[in-house]
């Protein structure tokens, strides 16, 4: 039941019998076997070439029971087997591409993506693209993520190497999008480094020596990361950001706080 639950509304009969020959917690009895009995006592109905759950109460409750790791091996192989599938609207792929598209390979979520937003362009549904196109900017595996990263930081350093500052900026800003999958050094050399990109038009920020640890390539205390996010944007016009800093500055002053953060506190207030 779980394979046709997580099938969708109205999966493929084909597909729901591939992704059952692969699943490890199948029945040994056979899919036809299986099949049969889901049909004869209603809990499955069979149109065309489609299955679909005959008491949506018990699908609901067979979505609940599902653990998020079974759930997710369960997208991951209709992902896989409906993008094999000739004839298969795309769109019906990325229903469950969305879902898992950090466990699949990157060529495969992002053509299906791409394909299935293609299409909702042209049934005049720009949102619904829009949606897809989100995941296929963000997606791909924890490793693909860390590669993106990694390939725009070194970009974007050699843009403001060579003097070209609204190019490293613009790289910098695509490299956010990537950060959440690296260790948090590497997010404090992007943060540095975003420092001198935007701040002054390249010109390095002058940074308040006290509130900075000195151990080199230590960036990762709360007042260090606060008051460089400050410089980040107070050369800026972006209000909101500047409020958001002042507001992380402030948040630092209190009870335990340390000589640093007090002082880091007080340039937000």
């Amino acid at each position: 039941l779980d394979v046709v639950v997580v099938g969708r509304s109205a999966a493929r009969a084909t597909a729901v019998e591939r992704v059952w020959a692969r699943d490890v917690d199948a029945s040994s009895a056979g899919f036809d076997v299986a099949l049969a009995e889901l049909l004869e006592a209603g809990l499955v109905v069979v149109s065309s070439d489609r299955l679909r759950m005959g008491v949506p109460i018990v699908g609901e409750a067979v979505a609940a029971q599902l653990g998020t790791g079974r759930a997710a091996a369960l997208h991951v192989a209709f992902a896989e087997t409906l993008a094999r599938l000739e004839g298969v609207d795309p769109r019906e792929s990325a229903d469950h591409v969305r879902v898992v598209a950090d466990r699949l390979p990157r060529a495969l979520s992002t053509s299906v993506l791409i394909a299935a937003a293609e299409r909702r362009i042209d049934a005049s549904d720009p949102l619904g693209a829009a949606t897809d196109l989100e995941v296929a900017a963000d997606g791909g595996s924890v490793a693909d993520r860390v590669a993106a990263f990694d390939v725009l930081l070194a970009l974007g350093t050699a843009y403001f190497q060579g003097g070209r500052i609204e190019q490293a900026d613009a790289t910098y800003r695509r490299a956010e999008r990537f950060q959440d999958a690296v260790p948090p050094a590497k997010v404090a050399e992007f943060e540095r480094n975003k420092t001198y990109v935007r701040a002054d038009r390249g010109q390095p920020a002058a940074f308040p020596g006290e509130y900075v640890d000195p151990r080199e390539g230590d960036l990762e205390r709360p007042a260090d990361m606060a008051v460089m996010r400050l410089f980040l944007v107070d050369r800026g016009d972006d209000s909101v950001a500047l409020e958001a800093a002042c507001a992380q500055l402030v948040a630092l002053d209190g009870d335990a706080a340390t000589p640093a953060e007090r002082g880091a506190a007080a340039l937000g207030s």
